[in-house]
């Protein structure tokens, strides 16, 4: 795919075009059709951490700040002799013989005295605890969670530490404290650096931690590590045969400080004996319990307060494994603390750089009843609300669709601090704007000032200023720091009444239509009610986002139905949607994941999201779960395989952006709206995509136009942007008319041209040297099917209209899953990615909407796309959605209510 051209991209600025396999974050992965293996997931990895790794100036730097010399400890005596004296050759040495020497010595001399230091290279924790089979070196535990199997017990690990042989200098460690590259791109060190990261990450994964701390031993050297959600912090590579009381201290202090003080949450605390086995208990209990399955209830009755029978088998499933910790975790909001009972996570967000969200289907031991608890580390920044607020105020004026909040809250005052370290090693300079540094609301995490390093034998005072409580003491929201590409996160945790099911457990395809519609009702209320205050657009619209629950209605004949309609869930980074000219900081990155985001956003990083990008993400969900789980025109399984993984997994690589998949671009700028094309590998040519639901590909089709007509509208602004001299463009008042688009000449010239020969002597073109084609002219039609596309209320009444009629659909269209197990990706993994910039991390302000035309002919050329989102019919189809929820009515009832405003539209 290499030399090709979007046209929404500034051609001169264009390198290389790829198409590797999986997307820029592999917090993605759990989206994409074919797995990786772990030397190709250690790859992301390393990929996803770059830039996220810190220096500290020494160990005793470290240990002050992060390990500080706990008062009630007893005095570490310094020793006469070198305990490590008989290293002096393990430079020389191979690896396995430098762990058990190191081991010996830690027992012999007692330098770690209330800890058990035990060794495991060799053998994997069992698959059912990992999967990845990984093995870290070594560990130190508590003496009673001590193995005696050799195994790492991840689950159980307080400290890791990881062995390298030396016996080729540096070559295995894995940061260059000389290089002008701190991650150094070697081969054999990046190797290292992505095993660490790894092991971290499964720490992280079977423990609740608020930051790890690692030892890297490599011969005669060692490192200190402090891993955190939001990057990691590294002493420098220290010598400690040569200088042994760096090391010495390092294991006196984690021997001596309790669970909190390494990094353990004290607010999940692990369960024990009777209190394990309660959570078996609560998982036999089959009272109050209802069958979720969608019948016609007649004369059924259901307690007033019951659960589903798929949530306690969820919530038993979790618990099948006797081995996997089970805990109590904790929820604070105000003065009340809520205790939820949770055991294996049914969702875990894989990479150790992130939110590192996981979920569990919980017991609430104050409610009885079973619960959906997300744990996550938020960004905690100025105008970020939590998502538990979010859900409050959707709440309130009973948007459908959408979660009900049990309770939500941040854990203590658990937040990262990378971003306060970057800031306390590159302090700003004289004169520059304070709110463009530090916090507008909380006081500094780290002291401006370099730590007071303390002489090891000097315990603190009890009431000395400690710097880690400084540390902890009421974070709060911060700004962006200039240059600073490190965010701030905050641990908190939600939980919801909810419990839903998989997206792909619908059962044929005007169900599937159903949930959609549902999560469209849901989204249109957020972004339109009259009766919110403050307006929202969801900004991660993806087939995770979207479940089934079941619900009961009532018919306009009064029959009562249970039916399985739609929640949307995972509101967290929903923004507020602003008027015109109202400055907002945001948070750069890309939002949404990215099989589903928009074409347009994944071609412009820094756009804001605007409604077509949300509607366009529900009709790639569509088509996507439509060709997974649906009969079609694509026979061959393989094939319906290939074309989700060119559509929605591929990207492609833009000077140094992450950009859309050549495949994804050219579906949604085909000119031919009839279906959505896949590339018929017998035929040699594209072919429709048809399913066997009439309704489904009407709804297709017809949105289909409207997003195509987008592009043609915004592939044609782009254009004339970058041509203004060019005689087509529309400013210049002798422009001509545009020659049909057989006849229409490539746009050539050098940059010295001031004329371009085309056919047209005389006239003023463009001076690069592009070989553009002059796009298609949008007609009126285009700007009117986009504007359909700018607001809820087409999509909505049109897919209303095609689930209303029930003759139009298969009831048993739905296939077994079309990507099997085993299915083996087509392309290669990019093993070099463009490294992160901290540029774009700056403080961003927006105050004008102008930088996306709006998609209007010129009469309009006034309105933002703002304006379009607040149109009165899209106003009137929320109130429409809420006065129905308020009512009861049931979504055969919903679905007749938007036919008919579909009728009086047209």
């Amino acid at each position: 795919m290499s030399g090709c051209v979007f046209p929404l991209l500034d051609p001169i600025d264009y390198h290389d075009c790829q198409s590797p396999a999986k997307p820029y974050k592999i917090s993605t992965l759990w989206l994409t059709l074919a797995g990786l293996d772990l030397p190709n997931y250690r790859l992301k990895s390393t990929q996803d951490m770059a830039g996220l790794f810190l220096k500290a100036d020494s160990p005793i730097e470290f240990l002050d700040t992060f390990l500080p010399y706990p008062s009630t400890a007893p005095k570490r005596k310094p020793r006469k002799r070198n305990p490590f004296e008989s290293f002096v050759n393990t430079d020389n040495e191979l690896e396995t013989d430098v762990v058990a020497q190191f081991q010996k010595v830690v027992a012999l001399k007692k330098l770690c005295p209330k800890m058990i230091f035990t060794t495991s290279e060799r053998r994997p924790d069992p698959r059912n605890m990992d999967g990845t089979g990984q093995k870290v070196d070594a560990a130190f535990f508590r003496p009673q969670d001590a193995p005696t199997d050799g195994r790492p017990h991840w689950s159980s690990q307080v400290v890791p530490a990881e062995f390298k042989s030396r016996k080729k200098g540096d070559t295995y460690d894995p940061f260059d404290d000389k290089g002008i590259d701190f991650e150094s791109q070697a081969e054999k060190r990046k190797d290292v650096r992505a095993q660490v990261i790894t092991y971290s990450e499964l720490i992280f994964q079977h423990q609740h931690r608020v930051f790890i701390i690692m030892l890297l031993v490599m011969g005669r050297r060692y490192r200190l590590l402090r891993w955190y959600r939001a990057g990691t912090i590294v002493t420098p590579s220290v010598d400690y045969y040569e200088n042994p009381d760096d090391l010495c201290e390092f294991l006196w202090r984690i021997s001596h400080l309790d669970d909190e003080a390494l990094g353990i949450d004290p607010t999940a605390i692990r369960l024990e004996g009777a209190d394990f086995e309660e959570l078996d208990t609560i998982a036999q209990r089959v009272v109050n319990e209802v069958d979720e399955t969608p019948r016609l209830l007649e004369g059924e009755t259901f307690p007033e307060s019951f659960h589903y029978k798929y949530v306690r088998k969820m919530f038993e499933e979790s618990i099948l494994d006797k081995d996997r910790p089970r805990y109590k975790l904790q929820i604070p909001s105000g003065d009340r603390v809520d205790h939820f009972l949770v055991g294996k996570a049914a969702v875990v967000t894989p990479g150790m750089a992130g939110r590192g969200t996981q979920c569990w289907v919980a017991w609430h031991c104050e409610g009885s009843r079973f619960v959906w608890l997300k744990d996550s580390w938020r960004v905690s920044f100025e105008d970020i609300e939590k998502e538990g607020d979010i859900l409050a105020r959707l709440n309130h004026v009973k948007i459908p669709g959408v979660p009900t909040l049990v309770c939500h809250g941040d854990i203590g005052n658990q937040t990262t601090l990378t971003a306060d370290w970057w800031k306390h090693k590159n302090p700003r300079p004289p004169g520059e704007s304070e709110n463009a540094m530090t916090s507008l609301k909380s006081p500094a995490l780290l002291s401006s000032q370099l730590p007071h390093i303390r002489h090891f034998a000097e315990p603190l005072d009890d009431h000395a200023e400690d710097p880690t409580a400084r540390r902890f003491s009421s974070p709060g929201p911060v700004v962006y720091s200039q240059g600073c590409h490190l965010r701030h996160h905050n641990h908190y945790r939600v939980a919801v009444a909810e419990v839903g099911i998989p997206l792909s457990r619908f059962r044929h395809g005007r169900q599937l239509g159903i949930v959609i519609l549902d999560c469209l009702a849901a989204h249109c209320g957020a972004a339109t009610s009259k009766r919110l205050e403050v307006r929202i657009l969801h900004r991660d619209i993806s087939d995770k986002n979207i479940v089934i629950y079941p619900k009961i209605t009532l018919s306009s004949q009064g029959l009562r139905s249970l039916v399985w309609g739609g929640l949307l869930t995972d509101w967290e980074i929903s923004k507020p949607i602003l008027e015109r000219n109202q400055p907002k900081a945001r948070q750069p990155e890309r939002t949404g994941r990215w099989q589903f985001m928009s074409a347009y956003l994944l071609m412009n990083t820094s756009r804001r999201v605007t409604i077509e990008d949300e509607l366009e993400s529900f009709f790639h969900i569509v088509v996507y779960y439509a060709v997974r789980y649906l009969k079609s025109t694509i026979t061959a399984d393989d094939e319906a395989a290939h074309f989700l993984e060119q559509c929605y997994d591929c990207f492609c690589v833009h000077g140094e952006t992450i950009i859309c998949g050549t495949r994804k671009w050219s579906m949604v700028t085909q000119k031919d709206t009839e279906s959505v094309l896949f590339d018929h590998p017998l035929y040699g040519g594209t072919r429709p995509i048809k399913f066997a639901s009439k309704g489904l590909n009407r709804f297709i089709k017809t949105i289909f136009a409207c997003i195509s007509a987008r592009y043609k509208i915004l592939v044609w602004r782009q254009w004339l942007e970058r041509h203004p001299n060019h005689p087509a463009h529309p400013g210049r008042g002798d422009r001509f008319q545009t020659p049909p688009p057989s006849k229409r000449r490539r746009i050539e010239g050098g940059s010295g041209a001031s004329h371009a020969s085309s056919g047209y002597e005389g006239e003023e073109y463009d001076d690069s040297n592009t070989g553009e084609l002059i796009p298609d002219i949008p007609t009126a039609i285009d700007y009117e099917l986009a504007k359909k596309i700018a607001s809820h209320s087409y999509m909505i009444s049109e897919l209303s209209h095609a689930i209303s009629r029930e003759r139009d659909w298969r009831g048993y269209d739905k296939v077994p899953d079309r990507v099997s197990k085993d299915y083996q990706c087509r392309y290669p993994l990019l093993e070099a990615l463009p490294k992160p910039k901290t540029t774009p991390h700056e403080l961003e302000w927006d105050t004008d909407d102008s930088e996306l035309p709006p998609l209007e002919d010129s009469r309009d050329e006034g309105k933002s796309e703002i304006d379009l989102l607040d149109s009165d019919s899209d106003k009137e189809v929320a109130e429409d959605v809420l006065d129905q929820n308020s009512s009861e009515a049931p979504a055969e009832a919903s679905v007749a209510a938007s036919s008919r405003g579909r009728g009086t539209k047209m």
